[in-house]
């Protein structure tokens, strides 16, 4: 079952021990992000990935991967970008 595997991702990133996206970065990532202008925005959240540890900058590609396989599905599966974003932000970013 598919919520399996969702709940499943959702709770082992809840388990960690510091956020993906980590404490220490927190408020470069809501800086970046709150850029109107998009390539600029897009510029900056890079940026602060970047700054990533190794470890969370490979499971956060991977992770985006994974996003991007489910949205081509969106019609289906009605998971758009904006609806992932609200499942997994709060859990990638605390």
């Amino acid at each position: 079952d598919i919520n399996v595997v969702a709940d499943a991702l959702k709770q082992f990133l809840r388990e960690l021990p510091e956020p993906l996206l980590t404490y220490s970065l927190y408020d470069e990532f809501i800086t970046a992000s709150a850029s109107e202008d998009h390539d600029e925005r897009v510029y900056l959240i890079k940026k602060v990935i970047k700054k990533l540890p190794y470890c969370n900058y490979v499971l956060l590609k991977r992770i985006i991967e994974h996003f991007v396989i489910v949205t081509d599905f969106e019609a289906t599966n009605h998971m758009y970008a904006t609806n992932l974003a609200i499942v997994f932000g709060p859990t990638l970013l605390q």
